[in-house]
């Protein structure tokens, strides 16, 4: 799972569960708590919806992934090619992922391969 605040920063789900924040420019990723131990429920899912609603971006989640992937593998030969200019690919990547209702920019397709690539 992934989200992007408003730093350009991506809330990352581990394998393991776990959340880190990835911070593209500097390329580092620090640990991320959530409150959730000896709470009430519903205080619990209004502190954790809160804290989520203020990374104001979708979440990459299996099917969104396996998706792009597909995508991008179907574009594979023009991703690698120098001549084209990657973002416009991710353009139409975003555009066809959009047809099964994933809002995601090109951007974020961009830097969810990319975070792919470094796991």
């Amino acid at each position: 799972m992934t989200q992007q605040n408003q730093n350009n920063c991506y809330l990352v789900e581990t394998d393991a569960g776990e959340y880190v924040m990835y911070d593209p420019e500097s390329d580092t990723y620090n640990n991320v708590s959530f409150q959730n131990e000896n709470e009430d429920y519903e205080q619990n899912n209004e502190e954790n919806a809160s804290s989520l609603n203020n990374i104001k971006c979708n979440v990459w989640d299996r099917a969104q992934t396996l998706l792009l992937l597909e995508k991008c593998t179907n574009k594979k030969k023009d991703l690698d090619n120098p001549r084209n200019k990657k973002f416009a690919i991710y353009k139409e990547i975003a555009q066809e992922m959009q047809m099964f209702g994933y809002n995601f920019t090109y951007e974020q397709c961009m830097n969810r391969m990319k975070t792919l690539d470094e796991i």
